[in-house]
C-alpha cells in the first residue's frame, strides 16, 4: 500500500469514527457524500503541511498562486461534485495584491447530473476562450457565458484565466467544505479559519 493511500485511509476512518461519535452525542450526521468530500478536503490540507514547498511531479514543475499586479483584486473560484449525486458545490475567495483576505464565498448548487459532470469536464478547458471570445457560443451552457460577458462589462479591467488546482486550494477547499455546510455562507475580513492555512501557504510562496 502506498504512502498516499494510506493516508487516505487513515482520514476516512477518522472520518467514520468522528461522525459516529456526532450522531452518538450530538445527534447529527452527515451524509457518505460529505464525508468523502470532506475527507479529501483534510487530505490536501495534510499535503500543504506536509509538502510546503509543493510536491515534486515527474516531468512536471509545481506552480504557486501568484498575486495580481498592484491595485487589483484577484477572485479564484472552484466547483466540485460527484456524478453518483444530483448536487455539487462551489467556492470562492478574494485577495488583494498582498496577498491579503478580501472576502469568501462557499454554498451548495442543486440539480447538477451526470451530463452536466461530462460537460463540466470538458467546459473546464476551453469556457474561459469562450467566455473572451467575440464569436458567440452556441453550446448549451451559452446562456451562462453570456451572463458572465454581461457582468463583466460593468469593470473597468478583468480578465479570466484558468488555474491549476496547485494554485486554487483556498477556492477547492471551500467548495468541499460546502457539502458539509448546507446554505449559503459568505465572509469578510477576517478570513474564516478553515481557509486560514491554505492563505498563508500561499502568501509565503507567491511571487
Amino acid at each position: 500500500m502506498s504512502s498516499d493511500i494510506f493516508a487516505k485511509l487513515l482520514m476516512t476512518v477518522w472520518a467514520l469514527w468522528k461522525n459516529r461519535n456526532e450522531k452518538l452525542w450530538l445527534a447529527k450526521s452527515q451524509s457518505a457524500v460529505a464525508l468523502s468530500l470532506g475527507t479529501m478536503a483534510w487530505y490536501e490540507s495534510f499535503l500543504l503541511h506536509r509538502y510546503p514547498n509543493g510536491r515534486k511531479t515527474k516531468g512536471r514543475a509545481h506552480q504557486f498562486w501568484k498575486a495580481p499586479t498592484a491595485g487589483i483584486l484577484k477572485l479564484n473560484t472552484d466547483g466540485t461534485f460527484l456524478s453518483s449525486v444530483d448536487s455539487g458545490a462551489v467556492g470562492g475567495v478574494l485577495r488583494n495584491d498582498q496577498g491579503g483576505f478580501v472576502a469568501a464565498v462557499m454554498h451548495q448548487v442543486s440539480h447538477v447530473t451526470a451530463a452536466v459532470h461530462i460537460e463540466l469536464v470538458a467546459i473546464r478547458a476551453v469556457a474561459i476562450q469562450a467566455i473572451i471570445s467575440e464569436v458567440p457560443d452556441m453550446s448549451i451552457y451559452s446562456p451562462l457565458i453570456e451572463d458572465i460577458k454581461v457582468g463583466a462589462r460593468v469593470f473597468q479591467d478583468i480578465s479570466f484565466v484558468h488555474a491549476p488546482r496547485s494554485v486554487n486550494c483556498v477556492a477547492h477547499r471551500l467548495a468541499s467544505h460546502a457539502f458539509e455546510n448546507e446554505g449559503f455562507h459568505e465572509w469578510f475580513a477576517p478570513a474564516p479559519e478553515l481557509i486560514l492555512d491554505a492563505i498563508m501557504y500561499d502568501c509565503n510562496h507567491c511571487n
